[in-house]
């Protein structure tokens, strides 16, 4: 199996950057944060993760735009994330809600390399950014999303009230 995936790996060698990237799990999205209309949040620190990179998610920023929209987003990433740590303030109950979630990766991969069909021009597009949905008592809902408002949920999760420092 090893000498295998040498010959294939030196028969690829010349393919091209785009078919490099696509192979690794690498996809051109931004990360971003988002929280119901009128239940404001905070992120205190947040960020994806694939083993050892991380991929930082808009900190120190109220988010309230609504349920399911795009979000803060920040820089461009690339590689599929696997993990997510978040802390974050909900100010309609005044608490602090942390967790270190595993994402569903191969889902999240499978819907960055099969895209969504656009609604008015009926062609195929690529997912734009990953976005954490922040929600009272602690819940935790990630979205991959697209243009139009296109978008799936890839996860739920359930954080864990916790006491951040103030003068943090």
């Amino acid at each position: 199996l090893a000498l295998q995936f040498i010959t294939i790996s030196c028969k690829h060698s010349n393919a091209s950057k785009e078919s490099t990237k696509t192979t690794m799990n690498y996809f051109e999205w931004q990360p971003g944060v988002n929280a119901p209309a009128e239940y404001p949040m905070e992120t205190y620190r947040a960020y994806f993760y694939h083993d050892n990179d991380i991929m930082g998610i808009p900190s120190g920023v109220i988010c309230e735009t609504g349920w399911g929209e795009n979000g803060m987003n920040m820089m461009t990433s690339h590689q599929i994330p696997n993990g997510l740590k978040i802390t974050y303030l909900s100010f309609t109950e005044n608490k602090f809600f942390t967790g270190d979630f595993v994402l569903p990766e191969a889902k999240i991969l499978a819907l960055f390399q099969k895209g969504y069909m656009r609604f008015n021009t009926r062609k195929w597009d690529t997912y734009s950014s990953i976005v954490v949905n922040m929600a009272p008592g602690g819940m935790v809902v990630v979205l991959v999303h697209g243009g139009e408002g296109y978008q799936v949920e890839v996860g739920r999760y359930q954080a864990e009230e916790t006491k951040v420092n103030w003068f943090d």
